[in-house]
């Protein structure tokens, strides 16, 4: 198994797709290199894929208001109200497919004939001002990590998420 693709869209750096500064990135199974200068946005690669996965480090463990996009040159005041973070696994065999098939696109392999498991999994963080929470109890920010075939996915378990960590 290996993540082939990953987008990244109003989280930090990256802004949203309709105004095309979201990041799409292709992978291909083996080694692959993040190359760029400094603020480009290498870390937020990897902080996204931590987040999303449900890793922890030392000095990330979740998202916070401050990890919504901001376009350069607006106030802070102007961060995005959503962040979202999506991933495919490719190149599943048998076994890491039965450990996801209720979240598992499946589809024939027109050369091999063979089938081709793929997981498509995503976060979708919504942020609210202090302004707009009703009570105490309120998040400021609430996120649903989920994966399947459709747009609206399944959540995953935790047991799940600790496989792909």
């Amino acid at each position: 198994m290996f993540l082939s693709h990953l987008k990244i869209e109003n989280f930090r750096i990256f802004g949203d797709s309709a105004s095309g500064k979201s990041l799409n990135l292709t992978f291909l199974p083996g080694v692959n290199l993040i190359v760029g200068e400094n603020d480009s946005g290498k870390s937020g690669v990897i902080d996204a894929l931590r987040i999303l996965l449900g890793a922890r480090d030392n000095d990330r463990s979740r998202i916070t208001a401050e990890d919504f996009h901001v376009e350069p040159g607006n106030s802070t005041d102007n961060r995005t109200k959503s962040l979202r973070i999506e991933c495919v696994f490719d190149g599943l065999d048998e076994e890491e497919a039965a450990k996801f098939l209720e979240w598992l696109t499946i589809a024939k392999d027109t050369t091999t004939n063979l089938p081709n498991y793929t997981l498509h999994m995503w976060l979708q963080a919504d942020r609210r001002e202090i302004g707009e929470l009703n009570n105490r109890f309120d998040r400021e920010i609430t996120i649903i990590v989920r994966a399947g075939s459709d747009s609206i996915g399944t959540a995953l378990d935790s047991e799940v998420r600790d496989f792909l960590r």
